[in-house]
């Protein structure tokens, strides 16, 4: 989580200013992956991802209580060092 003034460490993936991560094998799928992020205010955050089935979710993470800032902003990356791929 960032305040808006730090700058994103690349060299070390951010993980300073990590909540939560994981990590999954999404290459060569029978269906398209997909991820839903939830935020309930007073419950928490989650992030689900769609990897093999129609309609089936698996749970990456969760982070219950968390506040957010008023005004969240929220950033998506593919940048992986050398290994690249396409999303949309």
């Amino acid at each position: 989580m960032g305040d808006g003034k730090k700058k994103y460490d690349l060299d070390h993936d951010n993980a300073e200013h990590e909540l939560a991560a994981c990590s999954e094998n999404f290459r060569r799928r029978d269906v398209a992956t997909k991820g839903r992020l939830t935020f309930i205010k007073g419950h928490g955050l989650e992030l689900q991802l769609h990897l093999e089935k129609w309609d089936k979710w698996t749970t990456c993470f969760t982070i219950p209580s968390i506040q957010l800032p008023e005004n969240p902003f929220i950033g998506f990356t593919a940048a992986t060092g050398d290994a690249h791929d396409n999303h949309e």
